[in-house]
């Protein structure tokens, strides 16, 4: 997904619909991606509303991968690509199993962050 030349549609042609469990197996760990990078724009968002002049303070910086920190615009393209990715795949694929996240929403009642 952080190919400049990722392709949503493309993933999606390749994969056979009678290999469910990979299917959810994909769709649980995008969706796991998806929450984290959620939670990490978040963050770095108040963040950078709290500090003075706009820089993640050194407690934060901690945090993050080893890395370094990838940049907001970055996880956010990376977010809006996985959520192409998982609303594709549950069209072309409808009859799926719910995945992990789903249960459990349902299970604690929760909504989506």
């Amino acid at each position: 997904m952080r190919s400049e030349k990722f392709s949503a549609t493309e993933l999606i042609s390749c994969m056979d619909p009678n290999q469910e469990h990979n299917i959810v197996d994909l769709m649980n760990s995008v969706e796991a991606a998806l929450h984290i990078w959620k939670r990490k724009v978040r963050t770095i968002k108040q963040a950078r509303t709290e500090s003075k002049d706009g820089q993640l303070n050194k407690v934060l910086r901690g945090t993050f991968s080893k890395e370094g920190l990838i940049g907001l615009e970055k996880r956010q393209m990376l977010m809006e690509r996985a959520e192409s990715l998982l609303l594709l795949m549950r069209l072309k694929f409808p009859g799926m199993p719910q995945s992990i996240l789903d249960v459990s929403k349902i299970q604690y009642c929760k909504v989506s962050i």
